[in-house]
């Protein structure tokens, strides 16, 4: 897949080449170093993006989340969905997670719906700072939006609102 070729050839790099990746939105995971390897951000002054988490996420480790902003552009959008879950960020039982893992998600208090409506609303937000060509959401939705805590963006980039799952352009 393109993200996959992206990744790999950023993997390789001797140095990360901020101009081969035009946009990032992470849901329910942090980036760290020890694991992804050199996937640092925080110089890419303009590179649009985005960190999804949730309140009742009972997998992501909150501190390695908080961590993670320091590989992040400045200017990230940092969204935390009030009453989301890790599970919520796709759709998949999660039920063997507590064999397999020795995990345990927290229990959402909003419809997956809600949770995927935010998780799209911000995956657009930021595929439109990197200027791709886009379908237009449909507005034929309900307009209730879940409860949602955010840390505001920089004066600059206040307009755009904008795993482990990753997305990148």
């Amino acid at each position: 897949s393109i993200v996959s070729d992206v990744w790999e050839e950023t993997m390789q790099a001797t140095e990360l080449d901020n101009a081969a990746v035009g946009g990032f939105v992470s849901m329910g995971s942090a980036g760290r170093q020890e694991t992804c390897g050199l996937v640092d951000f925080s110089n890419a002054t303009s590179l649009p993006a985005a960190s999804i988490s949730a309140t009742e996420d009972g997998i992501l480790n909150a501190t390695e989340w908080e961590n993670s902003f320091a590989w992040l552009p400045p200017t990230t959008m940092k969204l935390l969905i009030d009453g989301g879950n890790h599970a919520q960020f796709g759709s998949y039982d999660d039920s063997e997670r507590i064999f397999v893992f020795n995990q345990t998600d927290g229990v959402a208090t909003i419809p997956p719906e809600e949770q995927w409506d935010s998780v799209v609303a911000t995956i657009y937000e930021v595929a439109q700072l990197t200027e791709l060509i886009l379908p237009t959401l449909p507005t034929d939705k309900p307009s209730s939006a879940p409860s949602v805590a955010t840390t505001a963006p920089p004066a600059s980039t206040a307009s755009h609102i904008v795993s482990p799952t990753c997305w990148v352009w």
